[in-house]
C-alpha cells in the first residue's frame, strides 16, 4: 500500500486537508483569526474531501473505484477552493488577509490528479499482464 507513489500523493493531499482544518484561514485586524472549521460550508466540503481521501487510500485493491472517488474528490476540492476564493473576492472583510492555507485545497487537488494518473498506469499494467497470461 505505502510503496506506491499514488498512495504518497493521496497521503500528502490528506495531510494538506488536515492542515487546512487546523491552521487559521483568515487573519482579521486586531489579532483575530477565522478557521476553516468555523465556516459551515467550508467545514462540510473539507470533511467530505477528508473522508474521500481516507477511503481512497485504503481502496488500493479496487483501482477503478479508487479512480472514481479520486475524481469526485478533485471536484470537491476545486469547489472548496472556489468557496475560499468567493470569500476572498466577494465577502471581503476590510483589512483581512488570507494565510498560506488558503491554497491547500488547490494543491491537494493537483496531488489527487497526479495520483489518478499513477492509479491509471497501474490499472493499465495489470490489464496488459492479464492479456499476456491468457
Amino acid at each position: 500500500m505505502l510503496q506506491r507513489i499514488q498512495t504518497l500523493y493521496l497521503l500528502a493531499a490528506f495531510a494538506l486537508i488536515i492542515l487546512l482544518l487546523s491552521f487559521p484561514l483568515i487573519y482579521l485586524p486586531g489579532a483575530e483569526k477565522i478557521f476553516c472549521h468555523e465556516v459551515l460550508p467550508l467545514l462540510v466540503l473539507a470533511a467530505i474531501a477528508l473522508f474521500a481521501q481516507l477511503s481512497t487510500i485504503f481502496l488500493y485493491k479496487a483501482r477503478m473505484i479508487q479512480i472514481r472517488i479520486s475524481v469526485y474528490n478533485t471536484i470537491i476540492l476545486i469547489g472548496l477552493q472556489g468557496w475560499i476564493l468567493y470569500f476572498f473576492f466577494f465577502d471581503r472583510i476590510p483589512g483581512a488577509t488570507f494565510s498560506f492555507t488558503a491554497v491547500f485545497p488547490l494543491i491537494a487537488a493537483i496531488l489527487t490528479v497526479l495520483a489518478i494518473r499513477y492509479i491509471g498506469r497501474d490499472e493499465a499494467m495489470i490489464r496488459s499482464l492479464n492479456r499476456l497470461r491468457k
